[in-house]
């Protein structure tokens, strides 16, 4: 069932064994894994089934840090979540981002990769993926052959992206879309829109949540009581709520991290088109995309003391590239709209009609990404971000439509983050002469002595902020999700990551999300 809390009574008691904070891709996936079981859950959702700006300006917070990050639009407030805005990039961590490092005291999970090995395979077939692997066996289906790189130093990552159909050739699962018609139709299940959660009430020893308090921005007020509660709102909001009801602790907030996105230098290449077979095209097999990335290994990571990163080679196509005209048209096609700048498009289609054929056999026939017409083939680097307790959310002076502070986050990389993309530039430059693919010219900013390039951007993979550890001292949740010192507060979603290794958080989110539906079918069970 899905509600308007727009359309609801003012001061509305809503009762549930178990209440999720939350609508997006960790909160969904707990819901959906309860449908039909004996536990009535309720999920409250900030925004509707469209997003609206109105309600996404309660995003609004200060920042700063090396480069401004966009803390409005990568979080959409809407049923669904970030899956409304994704682009569907999946890849799992690496075994070695959940082991602990001597130079790195934060770094490291409370159980290895074999426990979310089961949920792993869960979550990748809930996400219609491919096959079960991510690695070099994916190299024949893929259907190319890379070179030899030094395997001590460098090894390939793929990450799949769904792909069902030709046009787009990546096509994101929309949660909230997907899933819309199974919540509405659930017996057990209910979605109250337009809700945000306000505060949680605890008993007197702060042990126990008794109950949360909702307001929306139409003035109505309402409070929910459960069994238990899950926050799912994303590293900031999660954060921001524990911040506002004084829960979890001191370490509420702090190592917040996200993927510095940089490029780190160009090629001059001694085959170009062979280049672009090999890194920069995506293709389609079966209902997935595939895409290869370099990475660094663990043996180099530890021999340099810095940490994990991905490099894939991308195309600054040329102007009056005609595939650009291919993207417009088919854009405008599957919107049923005249292309926006349909003059211009058929002028670049006139002037290399060979390589708009080519490109629309390959995509038709072979079900493969375009090759355009290159202004640069450029390296572009994402990695990973180092747990620093400095790199932290918390609460502003400010105060939303609601009545509740705003957030302040400071985004603070260390020298060891820098020093990884540095490291990693230098070791491709190595590898790339030796093997004689060609050229590459590092990034300036690399040769200066510190800072970071006016292009850095972030993943948007903001996690964290509520970071899992055994040990309260040195974490905000247990291996389970539940808050230290809570017996009924549990967090969901890539604020409890320890580290974030490169890979996007997507399909660990989702395997994370199904081991704790697992738990809480027995905490949330009525002891009657």
């Amino acid at each position: 069932m899905i509600i308007d809390f727009n359309r609801r009574e003012d001061d509305t008691r809503f009762e549930a064994d178990l209440c999720i904070i939350g609508g997006g891709m960790a909160g969904l996936t707990i819901a959906r894994s309860l449908l039909g079981t004996h536990l009535r859950v309720l999920v409250v959702e900030s925004g509707g089934l469209l997003r609206d700006a109105h309600v996404e300006a309660l995003n609004q917070a200060t920042s700063d840090g090396p480069t401004p990050l966009d803390l409005v639009s990568t979080r959409p407030r809407v049923l669904g979540g970030s899956t409304s805005a994704w682009g569907s990039f999946l890849t799992p961590l690496d075994a070695s981002d959940f082991g602990a490092r001597a130079s790195l005291p934060l770094h490291g999970w409370p159980f290895g990769i074999d426990v979310l090995a089961p949920y792993y395979r869960r979550a990748h077939a809930a996400l219609a993926l491919g096959p079960e692997c991510f690695d070099a066996r994916l190299w024949p289906l893929f259907g190319a052959t890379p070179p030899a790189f030094d395997a001590a130093q460098l090894h390939v990552k793929f990450w799949q992206l769904n792909s069902p159909s030709l046009f787009p050739l990546v096509s994101p699962q929309r949660f909230g879309e997907l899933y819309r018609s199974e919540l509405v139709n659930a017996d057990n299940v209910r979605v109250l829109l337009n809700a945000n959660a306000a505060s949680i009430a605890t008993t007197d020893a702060r042990g126990h949540v008794n109950e949360l308090a909702l307001r929306g921005l139409s003035g109505r007020t309402a409070w929910v009581t459960a069994r238990a509660f899950v926050l799912a709102g994303g590293a900031i909001e999660n954060a921001r709520l524990l911040l506002l009801s004084e829960l979890g602790g001191d370490h509420v907030g702090r190592c917040f991290m996200d993927h510095p996105h940089a490029r780190i230098g160009t090629v001059l290449a001694q085959d170009p088109r062979g280049l672009l077979e090999t890194w920069a095209v995506r293709r389609r097999r079966g209902r997935v995309a595939l895409q290869p990335a370099l990475c660094t290994t663990p043996q180099f990571q530890a021999a340099h003391d810095v940490l994990n990163a991905s490099v894939s080679v991308e195309i600054d196509r040329h102007p009056d590239c005609p595939t650009l005209a291919f993207s417009h048209i088919a854009e405008a096609a599957r919107a049923r709209q005249r292309p926006p700048q349909l003059a211009r498009d058929l002028l670049r289609i006139a002037r290399d009609p060979w390589t708009f054929t080519a490109n629309a056999y390959r995509r038709v026939a072979q079900g493969s990404g375009v090759i355009p017409r290159v202004g640069a083939l450029v390296l572009h680097c994402r990695s990973e971000q180092e747990p620093n307790p400095s790199s932290r959310v918390t609460l502003g002076r400010e105060r939303d439509a609601l009545g509740m502070r705003r957030v302040h986050l400071a985004w603070r990389l260390t020298e060891r983050d820098r020093r990884t993309l540095i490291a990693t530039a230098q070791l491709l430059t190595t590898e790339f002469t030796r093997l004689g693919i060609g050229t590459i010219t590092p990034a300036a900013w690399l040769a200066e002595a510190n800072g970071w390039p006016d292009a850095l951007s972030g993943g948007p993979h903001h996690s964290g902020t509520t970071r899992m550890a055994d040990d309260p001292g040195r974490g905000v949740v247990d291996r389970n999700g539940r808050v230290h010192g809570v017996d009924n507060l549990y967090v969901a979603g890539p604020s409890v990551f320890p580290t974030i290794g490169y890979a996007n958080p997507g399909l660990t989110t989702v395997a994370l999300a199904l081991r704790l539906a697992d738990h809480l079918q027995g905490v949330a069970r009525d002891p009657a």
